[in-house]
C-alpha cells in the first residue's frame, strides 16, 4: 500500500515536470495609452534645443509683474497671459517663478533648467494656472514646486533629472495628465492635504519612486505607466487628520519595480493610511525576490472594485484563490484578474499558473480515481480472499464426509 502511495506521488510529480514553459506578452492593452509613448521621444527634441539663445529668469510676484514682460494676453479665461517658446538655462534658483497672482496664466512650449526650481508657483487663485509641453530640469530639486495652487493643470510636460519632478502641497483638485517623468528620485510628491486631485495618463520610468503621496486624501490615480523604478507608489500619511485615505487607484500598470509595486505604509506603525481602493491594475514583475507585488500597513484598504469581484492582475499569482498582499494589515485580493490590462514591456511566465490549475482540478481528479481504484482492488482482493476462505472451507467438509 506504502509503495503505491510513493508510486502515484511519484508519478504526478513528474507530469508536473514535464508540462509545457511557455514566456509570453499578453496584449490587451486600451488603445490609449499608447498615445503616451510618444513623450519618450521629446527626451531629445525638446531638452534645451528648441532655440541657440537663453532667455532670462522670469519673476512674477503680483498681477502687475505680468505687463512688465510684454506676454501676449490679457489674463482671462479666454485669453491668458502666454508665457511661451522660451529657453531659460540658469544657476539661479528659479527659472520661472509665479507668486500672488488671480489672472490666467498659461506656461507652454518652454525647456527650463534651474539651479533648485525650474518652476515655482505659489498662492495663486484657483484654476488660474496652466503648464503644457514644457521640459523642466533642476540641478538638485524640483522641475515643479506648487503650494497654494487650487486647480492647476499640468499635462504634456517632461520632467527629466529632478530631485523630484512635481512636488505639490497644500492643493486641491489639480491635473496632472499625459506627463513623461525619467531620471528623478520621486517622480511625483503630493503632501500636505493636497485633495480630489488627479493624475492620469503619466508615463513614469527610471526614478527611484514613482508617486508618493503623503497626507493627501481623495486623490485619484488611473491609467499611468510606472515602468522600471525602484517603488511604483507610496501611500503615506503622518497623521490622522487629512491622511491618505479615500483614494482609487486604477488601471494603471505597474511594472519591474526593484521593490513593491505599491506601498500602502504606516508612519511609526500607526494604520492611517485606510479606506483606499486599488482596482483594475497590473501589476507585473515586481520585488522579484519578495513573496507579494504590494504591502498593506494600512486598515480596511480594499484591493477590488467595491461592489464588484474584480480585483488586479498580479503576474505572479498562481492561478487559484486570493492573493496575499505583504504588510500587517494582511490584506489580501479576493478577486485576482487572470489576464493584464495593459500591453507588457517583460515577459511574464504562466508556467505557475497552468501548474496550479494542474495542481487544483488535475491532481485531486487522479487522486479521486486513485481511491477508486485503489478501493475496487481491495473490493475483489477481499472477494477472492473470501472465495478461497470458503473453497477451503468445503473441501474440509468434503475430506471429513468421506
Amino acid at each position: 500500500m506504502g509503495k503505491d502511495i510513493l508510486r502515484f506521488w511519484f508519478v504526478c510529480f513528474i507530469i508536473l515536470i514535464l508540462l509545457p514553459v511557455e514566456s509570453k506578452f499578453v496584449d490587451t492593452k486600451k488603445p490609449a495609452q499608447e498615445e503616451f509613448r510618444f513623450l519618450t521621444n521629446r527626451l531629445f527634441e525638446n531638452e534645451f534645443l528648441i532655440s541657440n539663445t537663453v532667455d532670462a529668469v522670469i519673476d512674477i510676484e503680483y498681477d502687475s509683474n505680468l505687463t512688465d514682460y510684454s506676454f501676449p494676453g490679457d489674463g482671462s479665461v479666454s485669453n491668458p497671459y502666454r508665457i511661451e517658446d522660451y529657453v531659460i538655462d540658469t544657476t539661479m534658483r528659479y527659472g520661472i517663478k509665479i507668486i500672488n497672482t488671480t489672472k490666467h496664466i498659461l506656461i507652454q512650449n518652454c525647456s527650463i533648467r534651474a539651479e533648485g526650481r525650474a518652476i515655482g508657483v505659489f498662492q495663486t487663485a484657483s484654476n488660474t494656472i496652466t503648464i503644457d509641453n514644457c521640459t523642466c530640469d533642476s540641478f538638485d530639486r524640483f522641475g515643479l514646486l506648487a503650494s497654494y495652487v487650487p486647480k492647476m493643470v499640468v499635462t504634456n510636460n517632461l520632467f527629466i533629472d529632478n530631485e523630484q519632478g512635481i512636488n505639490y502641497n497644500s492643493c486641491f483638485e489639480a491635473l496632472i495628465a499625459n506627463n513623461t517623468f525619467v531620471d528623478n528620485d520621486i517622480g511625483i510628491r503630493i503632501e500636505n492635504n493636497s485633495t480630489y486631485g488627479v493624475l492620469s495618463g503619466n508615463y513614469i520610468y527610471d526614478n527611484s519612486n514613482g508617486m508618493q503621496l503623503t497626507n493627501a486624501p481623495g486623490n485619484q490615480i488611473k491609467e499611468n505607466i510606472l515602468f522600471n523604478n525602484g517603488v511604483g507608489i507610496i501611500l503615506d500619511s503622518t497623521y490622522p487628520e487629512g491622511a491618505s485615505t479615500n483614494c482609487e487607484i486604477s488601471y494603471n500598470l505597474i511594472e519591474n519595480t526593484t521593490s513593491f509595486g505599491l506601498i500602502i505604509s504606516a508612519f511609526l506603525s500607526q494604520d492611517f493610511s485606510s479606506y483606499n481602493e486599488i482596482h483594475h491594475n497590473s501589476f507585473v514583475n515586481n520585488n522579484l525576490n519578495g513573496k507579494s507585488q504590494a504591502k498593506d500597513d494600512g486598515v480596511e484598504n480594499l484591493w477590488s472594485k467595491e461592489g464588484t469581484r474584480v480585483g488586479n492582475y498580479w503576474s505572479d499569482w498562481w492561478g487559484i484563490g486570493s492573493y496575499k498582499i505583504n504588510g500587517s494589515a494582511e490584506n489580501k485580493d479576493r478577486y485576482p484578474i487572470s489576464i493584464p490590462l495593459h500591453t507588457l514591456q517583460t515577459s511574464v511566465p504562466t508556467i505557475l499558473k497552468g501548474r496550479a490549475i494542474i495542481f487544483g482540478t488535475l491532481i485531486p481528479v487522479l487522486v479521486i480515481g486513485y481511491i477508486v481504484v485503489n478501493e475496487s482492488k481491495r473490493n475483489r482482493k477481499a472477494k477472492g480472499q473470501q472465495l478461497v476462505i470458503v473453497e477451503e472451507e468445503e473441501k474440509e467438509a468434503n475430506e471429513d464426509n468421506s
